[in-house]
């Protein structure tokens, strides 16, 4: 799979959902360099998905700036994507099915649409399973099928909203080693918020 990282800058950026709400982050800045890897820690309700929903385009800030390589982030782009707490799978469908259903809807050819699924669907271990039903699989199985379906846009950015965060320590604390050096190899920016500090 072809992929590359993206420049971010963050600059000054406050956020708060409504004049009379209050404020839910003031004036962050942040930078990175392509395939450079963030963590955002934070208790609970202290603007991590927030932040992270405005990078993804989801969400517009109240004030401040936020460029990726340079280009003002408006709506939300094929060129990042995000993996939310929930791995919102289609349970009668096959791995590859899930896996390929962006690529699908956007009326890709089928033999490359067969490569690209199948190479994502590799870089995340699941080769055993690409026939399965999702509903098969175990919460960490269904997990890395999402990843696999973020993956497979060939992103510049990929963005984590706690995807791991109801699975147990020792599926979490693999996942998130794996996404970091899926990220490395791919050479993408990953920017993940959690609360767990390990």
């Amino acid at each position: 799979m072809a992929a590359r990282g993206v420049n971010i800058r963050i600059e000054n950026l406050s956020h708060r959902y409504t004049s009379k709400s209050p404020v839910t982050f003031d004036r962050v800045n942040i930078e990175a360099e392509p395939g450079e890897s963030l963590v955002i820690i934070g208790r609970s309700g202290c603007g991590k998905s927030t932040l992270l929903h405005i990078v993804a385009g989801l969400l517009a800030p109240t004030n401040g700036t936020l460029l990726l390589d340079d280009v003002q982030v408006r709506a939300p782009s094929s060129r990042w994507v995000m993996m939310f707490q929930a791995p919102h799978l289609f349970p009668w469908m096959t791995v590859t099915r899930n896996v390929g259903i962006g690529l699908h809807f956007a009326n890709w050819p089928k033999r490359e649409m067969q490569e690209r699924v199948a190479e994502a669907i590799r870089l995340v271990n699941l080769e055993d399973y690409a026939h399965n039903n999702v509903q098969d699989l175990s919460g960490g199985q269904q997990q890395r099928v999402a990843l696999a379906r973020s993956l497979v846009m060939e992103p510049e950015l990929l963005l984590l909203d706690e995807p791991f965060s109801a699975l147990d320590a020792f599926t979490r604390t693999a996942l998130q080693r794996d996404v970091r050096s899926i990220a490395k190899q791919l050479g993408i920016n990953l920017m993940m918020v959690t609360h767990d500090i390990d």
